[in-house]
């Protein structure tokens, strides 16, 4: 009697675990682009707008302000840490802050422009 009872409670444990797995393998799936989806995603995007060089210095990182840099006309969030501190660069020399146009200091910088692409872009810098 108790190997009829073992055998079938081994056989209810891997029903058990297999059924969480399924469940588990269709959650890890992304969602299909489905009108609704893409809707969602659309309004979630960041609208971007046109910054002059007095907007953009308003952004300089201090007193919980956001960290917005300018380089090629395009205007870039940078998530303050380790490498941005109080709205400067900390290995730039001084020549890195917040809120100012880079797009001389970047030509300077030995890793370039290739930062840039995983920083969000949040508009355009007028400069007429």
């Amino acid at each position: 009697m108790s190997t009829k009872v073992t055998i079938a409670s081994v056989v209810i444990a891997i029903g058990l675990i297999g059924g969480a797995l399924v469940v588990r393998s269709a959650s890890d799936k992304p969602a299909e682009d489905t009108p609704q989806t893409k809707s969602a995603q659309s309004s979630e995007k960041q609208v971007e707008r046109t910054f002059t060089l007095g907007e953009l210095e308003e952004f300089n990182g201090k007193d919980g302000k956001d960290c917005l840099v300018a380089v090629d006309k395009k205007v870039y969030k940078i998530e303050q840490g380790r490498l941005w501190k109080d709205g400067e660069h900390t290995t730039s020399g001084g020549e890195a802050h917040c809120g100012k146009d880079l797009t001389e200091a970047m030509g300077k910088s030995p890793h370039g422009k290739s930062k840039l692409e995983a920083l969000q872009v949040m508009g355009t810098l007028k400069t007429s």
